[in-house]
């Protein structure tokens, strides 16, 4: 009965344990995993840093075209109306 339960010990410890070279699998699933993961986070990145480019360069026209219309105004208004807006801000 005590040899029984004695080897009954070694086979579950022996089933409980999984081959190495599952744990090899296991392990190459897992940076299989990561790899991708890391890939569609890349390309997420890339994506999100092109479309904050465009809208950069969007806002650098958009600032530029109101420079030129604002040096426009400040040569044709009138001194007095100028020196009023000064005044104001």
């Amino acid at each position: 009965m005590v040899a029984e339960a004695n080897q009954s010990r070694r086979t579950k410890s022996v089933a409980a344990s999984p081959p190495a070279h599952n744990v090899l699998n296991i392990d190459n699933k897992i940076e299989q995993a990561m790899d991708l993961v890391k890939t569609h986070l890349m390309f997420a990145v890339r994506e999100e840093v092109d479309g904050l480019r465009g809208k950069i360069f969007d806002l650098e026209n958009h600032v530029r075209r109101l420079e030129a219309e604002n040096s426009i105004l400040k040569r044709t208004i009138p001194n007095d109306t100028l020196k009023q807006l000064h005044l104001k801000l």
